[in-house]
């Protein structure tokens, strides 16, 4: 027993460095704690319990993976979407360029209870009585914002998700994944229209790792805000 003890040590040790290798060089899919930044944020959303991660489901590298913990990315999203559990509108923001790793969705937590009508009746009291005295606002100017909102009120400007656009490659190439999410933004009209007009493509020679850059075309007046996957890797 005593000398096959250091074998068998041995033989573990190396066991679980090929395991680590396999799992770290291999890919896959798992699921990643990112710090997470709530923006466009109300007075409701203030009185919530503020989060400060989120859990995303990612594909890629195990050392990718572990990367993308260690690093500075975030996860960004509207205040509104995270207290809907909105899954689909979010933008990963500072992945380093070398991390490979494709964000499938985030998970919220499950959405919350709107605040009662006394607790807002009670802040919006509040933010009034911390106006200035005696501070008003010119009338032409309210005249103009009214009008304004009355046009933006017929055709706002609002935002959507895209989901499964499939991603037009040159010589028939084989790509993973071959579809996209896109976040775009403009007029309630033209929006309503999508994806007709939407085109993904990617650039026509991979890096030296293999991944293509995805390109979304759109019609004019609609803003693409974001794209997932942002690259693509090409399958021999």
């Amino acid at each position: 027993m005593k000398h096959n003890l250091g074998l068998k040590i041995l033989a573990l040790v190396v066991a679980i460095i090929i395991w680590l290798q396999i799992i770290l060089m291999d890919e896959h899919q798992s699921k990643v704690n990112l710090e997470l930044r709530l923006v466009q944020s109300n007075t409701a959303d203030t009185l919530r319990p503020q989060p400060k991660k989120i859990l995303c489901q990612v594909q890629g590298k195990g050392l990718d993976i572990l990367k993308l913990y260690f690093s500075n990315a975030y996860v960004e999203m509207n205040a509104a979407d995270y207290w809907a559990g909105n899954d689909k509108n979010f933008r990963i923001i500072n992945v380093p360029d070398k991390i490979k790793v494709n964000i499938i969705n985030v998970i919220p937590s499950p959405p919350y209870e709107n605040l009662k009508a006394e607790e807002l009746a009670k802040v919006s009291n509040n933010l009034n009585k911390e106006s200035p005295p005696g501070e008003k606002v010119k009338t032409s100017e309210t005249n103009s914002a009214k009008e304004k909102n009355i046009i933006d009120s017929q055709d706002p400007i609002t935002t959507r998700i895209l989901t499964d656009v499939p991603i037009t490659t040159p010589q028939k190439l084989k790509i993973f994944p071959s579809k996209a999410t896109l976040k775009v933004q403009g007029k309630t009209s033209l929006l309503a229209n999508l994806p007709q007009g939407v085109y993904i493509t990617i650039s026509s020679t991979p890096d030296n790792e293999g991944y293509c850059t995805v390109f979304a075309s759109v019609p004019e007046n609609v803003t693409v805000l974001d794209i997932t996957p942002q690259k693509v890797r090409i399958i021999k």
